[in-house]
């Protein structure tokens, strides 16, 4: 009976998660096509670059605590007082890593000229990117409720969609579409966070020898984890450098590198659920 309770998790969250997956396909079906039809070639680039190199700032921001938090919460499941002191260390630690990567930030963009050119709108990716670091998905995976991950990532893409769709016509409208994924995606994170307080989970205090156990426990496979990202981003990113992020060149690898991640989206759900 137990194993077959088990069993009956792992399928359903790996559907939530390939429902959530198959929706960002679905959503991105109609938000890519539509921003490159009404953007030129070189605004694409620009959205291309910024979301290859703010990526790499929100997976410093996560580390690895994507992996290592969901354990320490699936062993304590039954312990609101573990996981409250959990999810609290976690998200100080993300914070001050939000500020290390702000500052580092700030740094690239005085002293690269591209980066200062396009500050603004790169502003606004990397400042979402903070906001999607910040989720504290490591709870809803170890306590196997994936549902309220995808319900919520879906509602939030939803409502960029229909942002983008109705307002961005345009190269001079092309700020709000960063604009609205930062507001979607603060409401989720602020939705998320008020799932746990009806949890029962409560912000609690933490130490830094707490804050640094949490680094050096999630140090592998935070390694993991951004070296796919960077191998991944590398691209944009040094394309961008040599030839500017407006450049037509940043503005069809964009696209072309959109086309080609989609099949290797369809395993990690899978291994999600399993982990």
């Amino acid at each position: 009976m137990t194993n077959n309770k088990s069993h009956s998790r792992i399928f359903k969250n790996a559907l939530f998660l390939y429902a959530l997956t198959f929706s960002n396909y679905l959503i991105g079906l109609f938000l890519l096509p539509y921003l490159s039809r009404v953007l030129s070639v070189e605004k694409f680039g620009v959205i291309g670059f910024a979301t290859s190199f703010c990526l790499v700032f929100q997976m410093v921001v996560e580390y690895g605590f994507q992996l290592s938090t969901t354990a320490t919460i699936s062993v304590h499941r039954d312990d609101k007082a573990k996981m409250s002191r959990t999810i609290s260390t976690m998200t100080y630690t993300k914070l001050l890593l939000a500020c290390g990567a702000s500052a580092v930030f700030l740094a690239c963009a005085m002293f690269v000229d591209m980066l200062r050119g396009h500050f603004v709108i790169i502003l606004l990716f990397f400042v979402d990117s903070i906001a999607k670091a910040l989720l504290p998905d490591a709870y809803f995976r170890g306590i196997e409720r994936m549902k309220d991950i995808t319900i919520r990532a879906v509602s939030a893409k939803s409502g960029i969609l229909v942002a983008t769709l109705l307002f961005v016509k345009g190269d001079d409208t092309l700020i709000i579409y960063p604009v609205s994924m930062i507001v979607f995606d603060t409401i989720a994170l602020l939705w998320a966070f008020s799932l746990l307080k009806r949890d029962g989970l409560k912000a609690t205090g933490t130490t830094m020898r707490e804050m640094l156990e949490a680094l050096k426990d999630s140090f592998w496979f935070f390694i993991s984890r951004i070296s796919v990202s960077v191998n991944g981003s590398l691209g944009s990113i040094f394309l961008g450098m040599r030839y500017s992020p407006e450049s037509v060149e940043m503005g069809l690898y964009s696209g072309a590198t959109k086309l080609s991640s989609a099949g290797e989206q369809m395993i990690p759900p899978l291994g999600d659920a399993l982990y």
